[in-house]
């Protein structure tokens, strides 16, 4: 985006960040939001991918994260979403079936999820 003539985009930075902005906030769309911002859908899915880009370049990768964690002694980390083998433990859902027990995984297990 550097390098790009002016007003050669249909959306300038500011614009195209908030249609970024839009899309992770409701989940909607692409079509639907590039529709509302005058522009094709295939200009939508481009202006979309360059501000994942420029977002993910921000954040550190998972090895620099474990790295920090170490040098600050951290013992545990959690990610978000990860399954978790266990023990078997006490406690059934709404259908009688065991709550720690995944049929998909075939074992008992648990899912880390932060609130």
């Amino acid at each position: 985006m550097i390098d790009t003539p002016k007003n050669s985009r249909t959306l300038g930075p500011f614009h195209q960040a908030l249609f970024a902005l839009h899309w992770f906030h409701e989940a909607g769309s692409v079509h639907s939001l590039a529709r509302d911002a005058h522009i094709s859908q295939a200009t939508g899915y481009r202006y979309l991918h360059e501000a994942i880009d420029v977002l993910a370049e921000q954040i550190p990768d998972l090895y620099q994260v474990l790295q920090q964690c170490r040098e600050q002694g951290v013992g545990h980390v959690v990610l978000d979403g990860t399954l978790v083998g266990c023990d078997r433990v006490a406690g059934t859902n709404d259908n009688g079936n065991d709550s720690w027990y995944s049929g998909k995984a075939k074992r008992f297990i648990g899912n880390v999820c932060s609130s």
